[in-house]
């Protein structure tokens, strides 16, 4: 939507995760002056502890939320077009057990699906793989019991440095971004700072991200809340020294799925889990997560992982739109609230920040002329 404002608009957005960058990039591009605030660096929270990939979630099918798919499907090309040299395709790989009929036609349907919603994006496709190929691919995997894998393309990033990127794009456009700036209240056209500033805008965006649900309470009367909520899950990950080139997607005992992804010339990337959290501070991995993704991947390779092969951890949290189905019914899908009139982002996804910060833009824009 073309911005029809009769002047550019002053607007802050608070938060320098992806979702924050991204909506203000769409602001900067319709000609807003655009503030971004961040309490500490921009990336250093959420956005920077994602499971590396920007992909459609192949997951969702199975939850007939094809839409969402579809744009993330497509939103990897606009990421991999801007030639940052972060962004790289990769060929992942669903073992299939012998005689798992079910199995072979759940997935099976799944990467066909995904395949024809990505047509046009400029992936690979997807594919049946033999037990012999997955051998040679996975010298790891205990292939006795597999007839083979389905096969299907997304791609890797380094999260961190691509936001970074964003970020750095604004500045070179323009873009006020303040770094290590604590937002203690937030109101329709106002931003009160921690250390008693308040500074005037013509808008406000809360793109908080984990932090989202207690910075907009700032701006709503005492002991009310906003209609929408989160619930914050834990993704937690394992840096293993093994060297991948392909990526592994497991099946989990719980009907998740579990990567297995090559990183590094020595390191692949094991994750995610799933472990509600309720407060958005120190996201650290349990001994139980631990336990749980060593656990999930031995049950597929013929050389187990063990102790000394763990690399490293890291846990991020996502903010997703509060579900009664818990976190097995929880979706990336983001929704754009106005609590006390401020724009309001709850949930979200990497991949498609670029469209929902569009969206956000969108959002602010009917604000103004209303």
């Amino acid at each position: 939507m073309p911005n029809t404002s009769p002047k550019p608009a002053r607007i802050a957005v608070v938060g320098a995760g992806i979702n924050g960058t991204m909506t203000a990039w769409a602001l900067a591009e319709r000609g807003h002056a655009v503030t971004l605030f961040d309490r500490g660096e921009p990336m250093a929270q959420t956005s920077s502890r994602s499971s590396r990939m920007l992909h459609g979630g192949l997951r969702y099918l199975a939850k007939f939320r094809i839409g969402m798919v579809r744009e993330a499907l497509h939103e990897r090309s606009w990421w991999r077009a801007q030639n940052t040299g972060l962004v790289r395709e990769f060929r992942a790989h669903i073992p299939i057990g012998t005689g798992d009929l079910h199995h072979f036609l759940l997935f099976g349907a799944g990467v066909c699906l995904y395949h024809l919603l990505a047509l046009g994006s400029g992936f690979g496709g997807s594919r049946w793989v033999g037990r012999r190929t997955l051998a040679d691919r996975f010298p790891d995997l205990d292939v006795s019991k597999l007839s083979g894998a389905w096969s299907y393309t997304d791609a890797l990033m380094d999260d961190a440095a691509l936001g970074r990127w964003a970020v750095d794009t604004l500045r070179a456009r323009g873009v006020d971004v303040r770094n290590h700036t604590p937002i203690a209240r937030v109101a329709r056209n106002q931003v009160a700072l921690e250390n008693g500033e308040a500074l005037p805008f013509d808008a406000v965006v809360n793109a908080a991200g984990p932090w989202t649900e207690r910075l907009a309470e700032t701006g709503l009367p005492p002991g009310q809340r906003a209609e929408t909520g989160l619930m914050l899950v834990r993704g937690s990950h394992l840096f293993v020294r093994r060297a991948l080139t392909h990526a592994l997607v497991l099946p989990h005992v719980d009907g998740r799925i579990l990567f297995f992804l090559p990183w590094s010339h020595d390191t692949a990337i094991l994750g995610t889990t799933e472990a509600k959290q309720e407060s958005p501070d120190h996201a650290v991995i349990s001994e139980e997560e631990r336990g749980e993704l060593i656990d999930a991947a031995n049950r597929w390779l013929a050389r187990p992982l063990v102790e000394p092969e763990i690399a490293g951890a890291y846990s991020g949290l996502r903010p997703l739109v509060r579900s009664d189905e818990g976190t097995s019914g929880a979706s990336r899908e983001a929704v754009i609230g106005t609590p006390g009139g401020v724009v309001t982002i709850y949930g979200g996804k990497w991949t498609t920040s670029r469209l929902l910060g569009q969206k956000v833009a969108d959002a602010v824009e009917r604000m103004l002329q209303a």
